[in-house]
């Protein structure tokens, strides 16, 4: 049921975005076209295609992260969310301050992407020390 799940939900966002994808088209291409719902249920259905394959990878992905895990000791899981928890929670102290910095409107992509950046970045950093120091904590 959840896979079925992983990839319907894949289909209507595919579905989704290719139908409002042809907003997006430059005026000159849509002056040729004479047909513009028409054009959008195509589109459309490209884009539910290209997302049923990205759903059924992503399906198969979360098996194997899922399998993975279960075969995983209980201290070493333990220990690598403890770290990601510290990890998240040292990037979230850090970015408080960078969102009072008054930034010109042509730049206020950057503070977002800053902390997108900075949360995966110390995510994967306090996984990865916690992996390595963890052990000599657990004893």
């Amino acid at each position: 049921m959840l896979d079925a799940l992983i990839i319907l939900s894949f289909i209507f966002a595919g579905a989704g975005i290719g139908f409002y994808s042809s907003d997006f088209l430059p005026d000159t291409a849509l002056a040729q076209v004479s047909n513009l719902e028409a054009l959008r249920w195509i589109i459309s259905g490209f884009g539910a295609l290209l997302g049923g394959v990205v759903g059924i990878a992503m399906q198969v992905s979360y098996r194997r992260v899922e399998q993975n895990i279960r075969q995983m000791p209980l201290e070493v899981l333990i220990t690598r969310s403890v770290g990601l928890m510290l990890g998240l929670l040292v990037v979230n102290l850090m970015l408080a301050p960078l969102f009072l910095v008054p930034i010109p409107k042509d730049f206020s992509f950057i503070k977002p992407l800053i902390a997108i950046m900075g949360s995966l970045m110390f995510a994967f950093l306090g996984i990865a020390l916690a992996d390595t120091h963890g052990r000599a904590f657990c004893g």
